[in-house]
């Protein structure tokens, strides 16, 4: 994960490498957001806080017959704060 020095955009590479059986959601925590920020995801309509994604973490889903060895990237940019 990469944080821009102000805050307002992060990059974030979630690698699955190996698949589990019954695993289906990963929650992955994203540090180093602004906690009072309100983010964006490209893709989303919902948004979230900072302090949602550090501390409650942000739910990657993955389907039943999903492959190893496979990767999303997430980009988050801050619309505004709380």
């Amino acid at each position: 994960m990469v944080v821009s020095k102000d805050k307002k955009e992060a990059l974030v590479t979630f690698i699955h490498v190996l698949l589990h059986p019954g695993e289906f959601v990963h929650i992955i925590h994203l540090m180093g957001l602004n906690p009072d920020g309100v983010y964006n995801i490209d893709g989303e309509v919902r948004t979230y806080t900072g302090e949602e994604l550090m501390y409650g973490g942000y739910r990657i889903c993955t389907s039943w017959g999903g492959n190893d060895f496979t990767g999303q990237i997430i980009h988050l940019v801050q619309t505004l704060d709380r």
